[in-house]
């Protein structure tokens, strides 16, 4: 079968890197596929090639920026999937997976013309979420034509894949059929982040952070979902309880003066807190070095259908997490099954303490535990699962 796989983001964004590229290598490395073409979403005039992934062609769309609201919509929803079509048409495919809702748009408008099934992964109320995360307005153009694609690929996708358990158990309150929906989460390749002592030791010299330093590290941006002045005044607040013995290590794509400021508004000694924005593959040395992990996922009622892909690489390397109530099917597990503490953002104490108490056990020991959470709920292996069940509904299913 022939397969293109639509992500909404550049081929070089971190979230290609994290959740799109190991899903090419799984599909390209499938002995039924036998075209596998990925179509990136490119929002500059830079070509940036897919590292890594011989088995895949790979070509690239790119929106012109810079324009109003309505011309970026015609780039997304008229303009692209004009040019999936050529791919459709070029490389006869058979089957198109898009990557979130966003690009599950194109592929339905694709769909209603070619009749090619296919499957959205990574389905979520993306609306909403940018809604409650104040981004959009509900009255926002942007919102209205997102929420009509959303319903469009719920009727019309082959299969809808969510992150999870809350959201397929909703979307099946809205008797959507269950045989049509896969609950992955976003998984990874728990070993390319599992710890590594010597990275730490390694790692903590280059920082010059002693041995007996705590070191808390958070991966990410700030505002939008996640927490902005609100995340500086948790970092604030940890400091404050660790002591003089704490260090931070902040890896954000975002200007670092913006970050810095915000540390040193706090009066955080910008010495005791690392800034810098690495590639994706450099991220495991870092999570080495580190005692324990923020997760700063603003909660909202729909927050619960999220799966954060910095979680399960946090639970790869065997940090526990501080994490608030609501998040995904992420905070269930931390509080059934360990890998963490959930903490209230208002008044953070309580879960600083919890979180004392987990590293005093030492951080091999720690990881030891933590890892078997990241296996059980994003290893790699139950992606191979899922698209295994994917081809062999294929060879069964009709697409009316």
């Amino acid at each position: 079968m022939n397969i293109l796989y639509l992500g909404y983001w550049a081929a070089a964004d971190p979230l290609t890197v994290a959740v799109i590229n190991p899903r090419l290598k799984i599909l390209s490395s499938t002995k039924e596929v036998n075209q596998l073409v990925f179509c990136s979403f490119e929002r500059d005039a830079k070509n940036a090639e897919v590292d890594q992934l011989p088995n895949v062609k790979h070509v690239q769309f790119h929106s012109r920026q810079g324009r109003n609201l309505f011309l970026t919509k015609f780039d997304d929803f008229i303009a692209w999937p004009a040019f999936i079509k050529t791919l459709v048409d070029e490389y006869k495919i058979n089957l198109i997976i898009a990557n979130s809702p966003l690009a599950g748009g194109a592929a339905y408008l694709t769909w209603r013309s070619r009749r090619v099934p296919f499957i959205v992964e990574c389905f979520e109320p993306h609306a909403d979420y940018m809604v409650e995360s104040a981004i959009w307005k509900k009255w926002d153009l942007r919102y209205w034509i997102l929420k009509y694609f959303e319903r469009m690929q719920k009727k019309y996708a082959w299969r809808l894949q969510t992150v999870s358990h809350n959201y397929t158990n909703r979307l099946v309150a809205e008797r959507i059929s269950k045989s049509r929906i896969i609950t992955l989460p976003n998984v990874l390749k728990t070993e390319t982040f599992q710890f590594n002592e010597q990275d730490r030791i390694i790692k903590r010299a280059a920082l010059n952070f002693s041995d007996q330093a705590v070191v808390g590290i958070y991966v990410g941006k700030f505002g939008g979902i996640y927490y902005e002045q609100e995340a500086f005044d948790l970092f604030a607040k940890a400091f404050k309880f660790f002591g003089s013995n704490f260090r931070m290590i902040i890896l954000s794509p975002q200007d670092s003066n913006f970050i810095l400021s915000n540390l040193e508004s706090r009066n955080i000694d910008r010495h005791h807190v690392f800034v810098s924005s690495v590639p994706h593959a450099k991220v495991p040395y870092y999570l080495s070095a580190a005692d324990f992990a923020f997760a700063t996922i603003k909660p909202a009622p729909s927050r619960i259908y999220c799966c954060p892909v910095k979680n399960g690489e946090y639970w790869a390397n065997g940090l526990p997490i501080l994490l608030e109530e609501g998040i995904g099917d992420d905070s269930e597990i931390i509080k059934t099954e360990g890998g963490g503490v959930i903490f209230d953002q208002q008044n953070p104490i309580e879960g600083f303490k919890q979180i004392s108490n987990m590293i005093k056990v030492g951080r091999i020991q720690l990881a030891e535990k933590i890892v078997a959470i990241a296996e059980k709920h994003r290893s790699a292996e139950l992606m191979k699962e899922a698209y295994k069940d994917i081809i062999h509904d294929y060879g069964q299913g009709t697409f009316t």
